[in-house]
């Protein structure tokens, strides 16, 4: 794996934490069922939106050419102008 990250350019990788639907088989609906409602969506999306940014802060400063969507907040469009 560490061979693949190297050959694509990587540089770094983050984890995020999960949701457990009850929507999607077997064993996710028997998982969602044992643990409470309040803890089956575990996402940071604060900390998954600033990884993102610091992902295409790096992009942009390569490309020029990626900016975040004023105003709708919406993902970052590579081509897209604030507007």
């Amino acid at each position: 794996m560490q061979q693949i990250a190297a050959d694509l350019g990587a540089h770094e990788h983050a984890v995020f934490g999960g949701m457990v639907a009850e929507d999607a088989g077997l064993i996710r609906k028997k998982m969602a069922r044992r643990i409470p409602p309040e803890l089956r969506d575990r996402r940071d999306w604060d900390a998954i939106d600033a990884w993102a940014q610091s992902i295409a802060a790096v992009l942009g400063a390569r490309s020029g050419t990626l900016t975040r969507p004023q105003q709708t907040g919406g993902p970052i469009v590579p081509g897209s102008r604030p507007g």
